[in-house]
């Protein structure tokens, strides 16, 4: 769906501008950030679970190396990969876990830490909006989004305060709060859901080819991406060492 290519068009950027080396991708899901990734990458994926049903490979058509585990407790020796990429997770974590969560991708990380997800008040209440207007509409909320509501969201200065102490640490925003919104409600009716995956599906495909295709994909993928201003739905922590 077109909410997944603004989830990782976000981050990939961040990643690819190391140059090349390896990826841990904490939280991945069946499909995580390895098909989305130029050559030069090697990618590792940790999740308690790889099923998720509809995620949606990228352009690249790479995979990783699969292994379940638990973001707290990483079964990797410090500092082990150039990159550490933890899309979206953080929300689904309980508050109290979060701290041992945080540490262990440090800890891991050897020379760029990303941490992106919805965080603040002002995304969570639109998630919240958001599920209780399916509700209204008889529709059960999809799970993601009710972890979202019982666990709640990181505050922006909470993910810098983690880092800050290990390198040089920063935040971007990412994808309008109300372009978030927007999308979501349309990706959930129908005809919106049909028009989206077959969007995303030609996207992906021209971002793949070369040429005048290459290049429209670019101008479709700033289009998904909607307006850069904030607010921001998303919070994207860096953290360079």
């Amino acid at each position: 769906m077109l909410h997944q290519i603004v989830r990782y068009s976000a981050v990939v950027p961040l990643i690819e501008e190391l140059g090349s080396g390896t990826v841990l991708d904490v939280g991945s899901g069946s499909d995580g950030v390895a098909s989305w990734l130029g050559p030069g990458w090697t990618t590792t994926a940790v999740d308690r679970s790889f099923d998720v049903p509809g995620a949606m490979r990228g352009p690249h058509g790479g995979s990783a190396r699969m292994l379940p585990g638990d973001a707290r407790a990483l079964p990797f020796a410090d500092r082990e990969f150039d990159a550490v990429l933890a899309l979206d997770v953080m929300e689904h974590i309980p508050p109290e876990y979060r701290g041992e969560a945080l540490g262990e991708l440090v800890r891991v990380a050897g020379r760029r830490l990303i941490v992106a997800g919805p965080a603040g008040e002002a995304a969570l209440r639109a998630d919240r909006e958001l599920a209780a207007g399916l509700r209204e509409r008889g529709v059960t909320p999809p799970s993601w989004i009710v972890e979202h509501e019982a666990n709640g969201f990181p505050e922006p200065a909470e993910l810098l305060g983690a880092l800050e102490a290990h390198g040089r640490a920063r935040l971007a925003g990412s994808e309008n709060l109300r372009w978030h919104t927007w999308l979501f409600s349309f990706e959930f009716r129908r005809p919106g859901s049909h028009f989206s995956r077959a969007a995303s599906e030609a996207l992906v495909r021209w971002l793949a080819r070369g040429g005048v295709a290459r290049a429209l994909g670019r101008v479709g993928l700033r289009i998904v991406q909607g307006p850069r201003r904030g607010p921001h739905y998303r919070t994207v922590a860096i953290l360079d060492r």
